[in-house]
């Protein structure tokens, strides 16, 4: 009865503050409630739902852990635990806690969002089941459709996927998930002035207004077909009010010491000293670099030699490094457990990841990891894989960086933050620059540089350079990597269906005019 005296006036009072839409305060609020009273299923609800919106994703796991913990029948808290899951990239987490919840009541958003995780990662066959079993309950829901046709989209099969939303375009039945729909296609099918009509009639929705999940996407693809038929200004534009609209911040300063932390942590004093694993990892090759800098294009390469499986983007590095043990245990993270790391304990993370993508592989002579940001860790790769290759894909920094200010990356809130500003944009790359150089002068690992502009200009030579670094005999298929039929998933999964894609090369002299903080971050 205290608690409940305690508790009820905060309650009511963190109400009101979330009705007036104070998010913080309302948070402050109830998370004071649920210390008061632990077993408060209500608050811990509302407390995870707040931390949603907040995008502090991490928290809001731990918030809907609880409430399934208190009332584990409640099918909304395994909902948004799976929110939370995947809005950290914890994907097959994700999957397992929806199937959870879908075992108590049927759910189309709950099969929606497992079909979106399968597609984003090139399980099609997946994907397209789920939004089948989604439509079993909603029919006629035209996202559910879009989502349907994206899947052909997504394979290349860009007539069957206009033939799926045709209807609804023929009815006025029109959605922002159509309109992506039709934008993705529209390039291959001539209809590029259709999407971009309709892509402005969305955005000009009243009922859409403030609504930034929705309209931040619509901008990015209407950014996109803009600057393809040469509208530079009004592409622009949209690629502004995009990046304008997102809430997230990146700490340049924060940034830096991160950087700091792995020089003075990886130096080449540790690295002579520094213990390794005890198994060769010859097989492995990492490719790495800024995102947008070309490493799509180098793994579909590698990837249509018949010894190669493309893993695509893993987080498994990323995670391993964050989960680094310290001492008695407890987790110290990346870069400072680095130095708590033995023989053994190297031995036995890499074991882990090994085994990770020989599942993924099927057991191929040779796997690639394109996760472009384990640039950070590769003092990190050298220690726990012996004989594994870097692959450094180079790319004009003004190119670069403009193509990440054009790109809708999905988790823009955590470690691709820097992607909305363009002076946060070149001060992250002065970083990457910086770190590169220093893994430059400090490592051993085997590291081939590849000049994005030297591929596109002259691919054989190239090619057989990475194939002749790798330890691979030539094949005449890498020549032909748009032709391989694999599923790449990352954004520039449509150029690598194509023959080689010499367009972006200086791209930013046509937006020379709005790209005065970059180039002054990047000059500093």
């Amino acid at each position: 009865m205290k608690k409940n005296i305690r508790t009820h006036a905060k309650k009511k009072k963190a109400l009101a503050l979330l009705k007036d839409n104070r998010l913080g305060e309302a948070r402050d609020l109830y998370a004071e409630v649920c210390k008061i009273d632990p077993m408060d299923a209500e608050s811990w609800f509302r407390l995870g739902t707040i931390n949603i919106e907040l995008k502090a994703m991490a928290q809001a796991e731990g918030c809907f852990r609880r409430v399934i913990e208190l009332e584990p029948r409640l099918a909304s808290a395994y909902y948004n635990l799976g929110r939370s899951l995947e809005l950290q990239a914890k994907n097959d987490e994700a999957i397992a806690v929806y199937r959870q919840m879908l075992r108590m009541t049927p759910h189309s958003e709950a099969y929606y969002n497992i079909a979106t995780i399968y597609l984003s990662q090139g399980k099609f066959t997946e994907a397209l089941e789920a939004f089948r079993q989604a439509q079993q309950i909603e029919p006629d829901n035209a996202r559910l459709i879009a989502g349907e046709a994206s899947v052909y989209e997504k394979q290349g099969d860009y007539e069957a996927a206009y033939a799926r939303i045709k209807p609804l375009l023929d009815a006025g039945q029109a959605t922002p998930d159509v309109a992506m729909v039709l934008a993705a296609v529209s390039q291959r099918l001539d209809r590029r002035a259709q999407a971009i009509e309709l892509l402005e009639n969305q955005l000009g929705r009243h009922d859409l207004a403030g609504n930034t999940d929705i309209l931040i996407p619509l901008h990015f693809e209407l950014a996109r077909l803009l600057d393809a038929a040469g509208d530079y200004g009004r592409a622009f534009h949209h690629a502004r009010l995009g990046n304008g609209m997102t809430r997230s911040a990146f700490d340049n300063q924060a940034y830096a010491a991160h950087v700091d932390a792995i020089m003075e942590t990886f130096s080449a004093d540790f690295m002579r000293r520094a213990p390794r694993a005890t198994d060769r990892a010859d097989q492995l090759i990492f490719i790495v670099g800024m995102p947008r800098s070309g490493t799509t294009l180098i793994e579909q390469i590698l990837d249509s030699h018949p010894q190669v499986f493309g893993c695509g983007e893993l987080s498994d590095i990323g995670n391993l490094a964050s989960r680094l043990p310290g001492p008695r245990g407890a987790i110290q993270g990346y870069p400072q457990g680095v130095v708590f790391l033995n023989e053994q304990s190297c031995t036995e993370l890499a074991r882990h990841y090994v085994q990770r993508v020989k599942t993924l592989s099927g057991g191929a002579d040779f796997v690639t990891d394109k996760m472009p940001q384990n640039f950070q860790f590769l003092g990190l790769i050298e220690l726990l894989f012996p004989g594994a290759k870097v692959i450094h894909s180079l790319r004009d920094p003004l190119d670069t960086c403009l193509s990440c200010y054009f790109q809708n990356f999905r988790f823009q809130d955590t470690n691709l933050a820097f992607s909305t500003d363009l002076a946060n944009l070149g001060k992250y790359y002065k970083q990457y620059q910086r770190l590169m150089a220093h893994w430059r002068e400090t490592l051993d690992i085997a590291m081939l540089e590849v000049s994005y502009e030297t591929l596109v200009a002259d691919q054989e030579t190239i090619t057989r350079q990475m194939l002749a670094f790798c330890g691979m005999p030539w094949d005449e298929q890498c020549l032909k990597f748009y032709k391989s039929g694999r599923a790449a998933t990352t954004a520039s999964y449509n150029q690598v269906r194509q023959p080689m894609y010499r367009k972006s090369v200086q791209r930013w002299k046509r937006y020379e005019q709005y790209l005065d903080p970059l180039k002054k971050a990047l000059a500093d």
